[in-house]
């Protein structure tokens, strides 16, 4: 009733009878009629109470709040999906060079509007395969309209790929690169994650905990860290940092120094040449600079077949680690091996206070495992 009212019945009759007196009071007197009509339709509406009365007895009976809150959850969703409804009919009026909407407009400026760039006639395709929304079957054509109503960001993504604005567009390589690496980001929870907000306030060793969980079932394939005591995982993951790259990156070139070690997370690299399975499996990329204090270079080139999340630990800060630890020195024998180690410099107040909060998290880390 709320949205009926809101009509303009007297502006819509004038439209429809372009301007005659005769007609438009005419037109009016018939939708006085049929509003009446409408409106004695509603005393049916009477039975809703006894329907009403009905469906308390069965609640009462029934008791459960579970059927109540799905009953909420469903009214909810019908009023979601009327509002997307009547969204989706707006912007379809909105894209078409003639509508509702341009029916009370004068005849320059319905003509100054037709000309006019809309979404709906803009060419869309490949070359030799163009099309326009106009052409599509209705079904196709409501769908869009009511997805595009959810805001959602990967179709204006979509949109501006295929469209720069001056009739260009992206290529099909390039617009799978685009939207294969945002579902990785969508995957990983980098983006449109609400918990990243609220986890964002926890102080810094509980985010170094959960960083923790979350890194040490990886960080376990490293072969070195097996040498080494349990609680020098922690400290290794104080160093972590995790990289999102699109396919097609080379992670590392066959030949030049590494200087980071890299671990699989999520998706798939490859290897040039060819190495055994067992190391593709592991996802282990330049470990061997993490056994040496001299540089080391890269013996395969590596590069993400698909967007990937790694695990990237510095050479130089893991060095850093491994000799300001004296019970991590007696694991690893190329420390005194090497004639190029440097004891350490006195540490100031400050970052003897930080290794202690770092030796105490990670012997509660340690407890806890």
């Amino acid at each position: 009733i709320d949205f009926a009212s809101t009509i303009p019945w007297g502006a819509l009759a004038n439209a429809i009878s372009g301007g005659d007196a005769s007609q438009t009071a005419q037109m009016a007197k018939s939708t006085k009629i049929v509003k009446f009509v409408r409106f004695l339709r509603l005393m049916r509406m009477l039975r809703l109470a006894k329907l009403a009365m009905i469906w308390e007895r069965v609640e009462a009976h029934l008791g459960s709040v579970i059927l109540k809150q799905s009953v909420a959850l469903l009214r909810v969703i019908v009023v979601l999906a009327g509002i997307c409804h009547w969204n989706a009919c707006v912007w379809w009026m909105v894209g078409q060079p003639t509508s509702l909407f341009t029916s009370f407009m004068s005849e320059e400026e319905q003509a100054s509007f037709a000309e006019m760039r809309h979404w709906t006639t803009v060419p869309r395709g490949n070359v030799g395969e163009e099309w326009t929304w106009l052409e599509r079957s209705r079904s196709e054509q409501y769908i869009f309209c009511f997805y595009w109503t959810l805001d959602d960001d990967m179709a204006q993504v979509r949109m501006y790929m295929r469209d720069f604005g001056d009739g260009v567009g992206a290529s099909d390589k390039v617009q799978a690169s685009v939207k294969g690496y945002l579902k990785h980001l969508f995957d990983t929870r980098k983006m449109h994650a609400k918990e990243n907000t609220i986890l964002g306030l926890l102080p810094p060793h509980l985010r170094s905990k959960l960083k923790y969980e979350r890194l040490a079932p990886k960080l376990q394939k490293l072969g070195i860290l097996k040498n080494l005591p349990q609680k020098a995982a922690f400290y290794v993951n104080e160093i972590c940092e995790i990289r999102d790259v699109a396919a097609g990156t080379c992670i590392s070139k066959r030949g030049t120094w590494a200087e980071s070690c890299w671990v699989l997370v999520t998706g798939r690299l490859v290897w040039s040449p060819h190495t055994s399975p067992e190391y593709i499996t592991q996802g282990i990329v330049d470990e061997e600079c993490l056994r040496n204090l001299k540089p080391v270079r890269s013996e395969y080139t590596v590069a993400a077949v698909q967007a990937a999340e790694l695990i990237q630990i510095d050479k130089a800060a893991f060095m850093q680690i491994v000799c300001s630890h004296e019970d991590f020195k007696a694991y690893l024998s190329f420390l005194d091996q090497s004639p190029d180690h440097a004891p350490s410099e006195p540490q100031s107040p400050t970052s003897q206070r930080q290794r202690a909060e770092l030796d105490s998290m990670a012997t509660t880390a340690v407890i806890l495992s």
